[in-house]
């Protein structure tokens, strides 16, 4: 490791090489946190390596993660040390989503609130299937089972809110204030599709339909 991190780290690649995929990204784009990174790294590769040297040879495997020696009977990539680590990460982000989750499903006041979820979602989703693969453990969601699910969370949020403006309209006869909420979540909706273009598919379609309701006024 010594000599990637000498020739090659100030381009971050012993960071990818450790599949610490942020800090590689950084030393990519600062030359190695310009150069006092790479040194820094570089040093501690070279001592890292007498050290090693020092070591009694022997069989065994190391940890992909730390470089720490494996014991012989468990049948893992990673030491307990780092495979531990992992698992209370993955139950972190676990109940991050959970409590997420458990946020859409009560509700949001603005159409805003469900796409900034449906992206801290879609962020918990991704660590998650990266942490399994390490840790052996199945994801709760496949992340194109997640978005079909927030996609239908959000037309049914749309929905409501039409349903809503319709039944409140047939009650108090002001088609006037019908008009007006519909047209205020028509403007919510470009807004939506202004600030959260990757939803753009999910939020066109919503946007018709709620005009289409309000020309039929």
């Amino acid at each position: 490791m010594f000599f990637i991190t000498f020739f090659f780290g100030v381009f971050g690649v012993h960071h990818f090489l450790r599949r610490h995929y942020g800090l590689g990204v950084l030393y990519f784009f600062t030359a190695g946190l310009i150069g006092i990174g790479w040194l820094v790294d570089t040093v501690r590769a070279f001592i890292a390596m007498f050290k090693t040297s020092d070591e009694p040879r022997g069989g065994g495997r190391r940890c992909r993660q730390c470089g720490r020696r494996i014991e012989p009977r468990r049948n893992s990539t990673l030491c307990a040390h780092c495979e531990e680590k992992m698992e209370q990460e993955y139950l972190q982000i676990s109940k991050h989503f959970t409590r997420v989750i458990d946020e859409v499903e009560k509700g949001q006041p603005h159409l805003e609130g469900y796409l900034r979820r449906f992206d801290i979602l879609n962020k918990d989703v991704e660590q998650m299937w990266d942490l399994a693969q390490d840790i052996d453990v199945e994801p709760p969601f496949h992340q194109r089972d997640l978005r079909q699910a927030m996609d239908r969370k959000f037309v049914e949020a749309v929905s409501m809110r039409i349903s809503m403006a319709l039944e409140k309209s047939q009650i108090t006869m002001d088609v006037t204030k019908l008009r007006q909420e519909l047209m205020d979540l028509t403007e919510e909706l470009i807004d939506c599709k202004y600030h959260f273009p990757k939803y753009a598919e999910l939020i066109a379609p919503m946007i018709e339909k709620t005009k289409e309701t309000l020309n039929k006024i």
